[in-house]
């Protein structure tokens, strides 16, 4: 999630080469590996489903080993509530519950992206669920309930807490928790098999067949502290955990009276999301990465794109994307059943 206007961001064409954080250590390294090292994709596309699987890390199916519970409030709405994480059978797949109704955490129920994404159906929704869902992501937990409890009672709009603006508590309380893998299931994995392209405007996704995923962000704001900045990480071989779960949310200062004259960013502080005031950081303790902003931005683009319930297995470069796009790609990419090819289905 991102608390701004996507009209705020300049249009330019990315260069990896020319953006400030390229001399990162951690970037250069996963940049230049990625051009040095070239999956032979031509070879590739002949194989079979068990080639291919003995070829990319697999992992087992997982739940949680015990239910779990956490509370806090949501960043638009300041709504309080309570969730509750509980393990069920492998192969069930991740769901919401909320005033009784089940909701698959799947992209055909995504009903809203403006600044979040919101999923539901049967007048029940719940928003701002792309943090949570990049950390079940990350922690490749394939199957969950989670049974959202808002202290106010059922209103047909629910809102998953903000924490901190990142996914880190998130990871915190399911890690102490701890994880039960399947004995025998295999988490499922989308293989591309052609060049997809999605773009609109300046903005676009792009995904290229790769049996080592490289998954990259690009942002531009022009002129303000946020600037351009990118952020990339071999998603099978990084620790994603470590590197972009901490990310916050983030907006410009000059947005905020517009979403509170909305009736949004009602429970926003400087505990759950960066301020920017043209070239200053209002937050007093700063950011805590150089590229902080794009890495939340992979964070939610990561998020959102678990929500086909598989994981997608290209190399995926996106230049300010957001909550719509990340959904409309997927509706792309599985509106054409050539695009790939699914294994431990």
């Amino acid at each position: 999630m991102t608390l701004y206007s996507s009209l705020s961001q300049k249009i330019t064409h990315p260069s990896v080469e020319s953006c400030d954080y390229y001399h990162d250590p951690i970037m250069k390294k996963n940049i230049m590996a990625k051009h040095v090292i070239e999956e032979n994709i031509e070879k590739s596309k002949n194989m079979n489903k068990e080639l291919i699987s003995d070829i990319i890390p697999q992992k087992k199916r997982a739940t949680i080993a015990k239910k779990t519970i956490l509370t806090g409030h949501g960043v638009h709405h300041n709504q309080q509530a309570t969730l509750e994480f509980h393990p069920v059978t492998f192969g069930t797949g991740i769901h919401f519950i909320y005033g009784g109704k089940r909701i698959k955490a799947d992209y055909h129920n995504v009903t809203d992206t403006c600044l979040c994404t919101c999923i539901g159906h049967d007048k029940h929704f719940l928003s701002t669920i792309e943090h949570l869902s990049a950390a079940l992501a990350m922690l490749d937990i394939t199957d969950l309930n989670i049974d959202y409890k808002p202290f106010a009672g059922f209103n047909y709009m629910g809102e998953i807490p903000i924490l901190d603006g990142s996914a880190r508590e998130f990871i915190d309380i399911l890690q102490n928790v701890g994880l039960t893998y399947s004995s025998s299931q295999q988490k499922p994995l989308l293989i591309l098999n052609k060049d997809i392209t999605l773009q609109n405007g300046g903005a676009y996704i792009k995904a290229t067949p790769s049996y080592r995923p490289f998954y990259n962000m690009t942002i531009d704001f022009g002129d303000n502290a946020i600037g351009r900045q990118q952020a990339g990480y071999y998603l099978l071989e990084d620790d994603l955990v470590l590197e972009i779960a901490s990310a916050r949310t983030f907006c410009l200062r000059e947005d905020i009276e517009k979403m509170k004259a909305n009736n949004l960013a009602q429970g926003g502080s400087l505990k759950n999301a960066i301020v920017v005031d043209g070239m200053d950081i209002i937050n007093p303790e700063g950011l805590r990465y150089p590229n902080e902003f794009a890495r939340h931005k992979l964070l939610d683009l990561i998020g959102d794109l678990a929500l086909c319930g598989v994981t997608i297995i290209a190399d995926i470069d996106a230049f300010k994307s957001g909550h719509k796009m990340n959904n409309d790609f997927l509706h792309m990419l599985f509106a054409d059943e050539s695009n790939f090819t699914v294994i431990n289905e």
